[in-house]
């Protein structure tokens, strides 16, 4: 786990660019409170929101309580 967030950490890892659909309704709240947390743009707070989440899920995967 620990060489996993180590690897996280690096600015120079290798990126791959993805779509997903969404409502515009949700689109137009993560515009709207991306510019409020200051973020700098939604897409970065899209990968914000998806990092917290992985971590979590990862810890309890690790804690061997996956699927809670």
């Amino acid at each position: 786990m620990k060489e996993r967030i180590a690897k996280r950490l690096q600015k120079d890892r290798p990126m791959v660019q993805v779509s997903i659909t969404m409502p515009e309704d949700v689109l137009d709240d993560l515009k709207r409170i991306a510019g409020l947390k200051a973020f700098s743009g939604f897409h970065a707070l899209i990968s914000f929101y998806i990092g917290q989440a992985l971590r979590k899920d990862l810890e309890m995967l690790e804690a061997g309580k996956a699927g809670e």
